[in-house]
């Protein structure tokens, strides 16, 4: 029998159907396991403290403290966790501070239902991903697969589809 590695993910967004939906989607890879959901900054830094998830999902407009803000902390609370955000918001100021913040990659919410498990896949092998037409993305014309993240600024890329 072979033995599969279970990721656990945080889910985080202040929209209850949006966290479903999120969930609902990784839940059927049973290499995903979903271990905690939040609807704010606050709770998604103590929970990610307290669970060290493999991956958590975040999205930019959360109450108590925005997305930006919390992936900041949780760097420095569960280093390892990688994180995805999950927005509507694609202003490319905002995607470049998400870059800045640790994510490892950044999906329009638009795209979840076809670029989720992909992003997640590739960022829990340790790659990057971005939805494709993002201003401020590492780049803004296709889907991105980044296999190498500890530099922001010295990111070595690879499309998705040259595996």
């Amino acid at each position: 029998m072979r033995y599969m590695k279970v990721s656990q993910i945080l889910v985080v967004d202040d929209y209850e159907p949006w966290r479903h939906k999120i969930c609902s989607l990784l839940e059927t890879k049973p290499e995903f396991r979903i271990v905690a959901q939040c609807w704010n900054g606050a709770d998604a830094v103590r929970r990610a403290g307290e669970l060290k998830p493999n991956l958590i999902t975040m999205d930019v407009g959360i109450p108590e403290l925005n997305g930006i803000e919390a992936a900041v902390r949780v760097c420095e609370v569960s280093p390892s966790s990688k994180i995805l955000f999950i927005s509507e918001n694609t202003e490319p100021e905002i995607v470049s501070a998400a870059i800045d913040a640790g994510a490892s990659g950044y999906l329009r919410k638009i795209r979840v239902g076809t670029e989720l498990l992909p992003a997640v896949s590739s960022i829990i092998r340790g790659g990057c991903f971005f939805s494709p037409h993002m201003e401020g993305s590492p780049e803004d014309s296709e889907a991105t697969d980044i296999k190498e993240c500890q530099d922001s600024t010295e990111m070595q890329m690879a499309h998705s589809s040259s595996y």
